[in-house]
């Protein structure tokens, strides 16, 4: 299996409205995949200083699989149209469990 988590931060003109559309199209999206065993995406909840504001954490069944999610075309118009414009950082990593 292959956990994929991502964390960003967003810039400070970022919206709540726009962090709850981008929520809920990789929840649709993240729905549509065949191999995707969970997908948990969201805010951050507040509970300490210095964390990131938002993350994925989703459970794939295949490297394969993770790789198909990862440049399917609604996913790159989703990074392109949505989180391009409003992440201030990334950091990402994929491992093998």
């Amino acid at each position: 299996m292959i956990k994929h988590v991502v964390i960003f931060n967003w810039h400070p003109e970022v919206t709540t409205e726009q962090v709850a559309a981008l929520q809920q199209n990789l929840e649709a999206f993240a729905t549509t995949l065949e191999g995707c065993i969970e997908y948990a995406v969201g805010a951050n909840a507040g509970f300490c200083e210095g964390t990131a504001d938002f993350a994925v954490v989703a459970t794939f069944e295949t490297e394969e699989a993770w790789r198909t999610y990862f440049e399917h075309p609604d996913h790159r118009r989703i990074v392109v149209e949505q989180i391009g414009p409003m992440a201030a950082s990334r950091l990402a990593t994929q491992i093998r469990h």
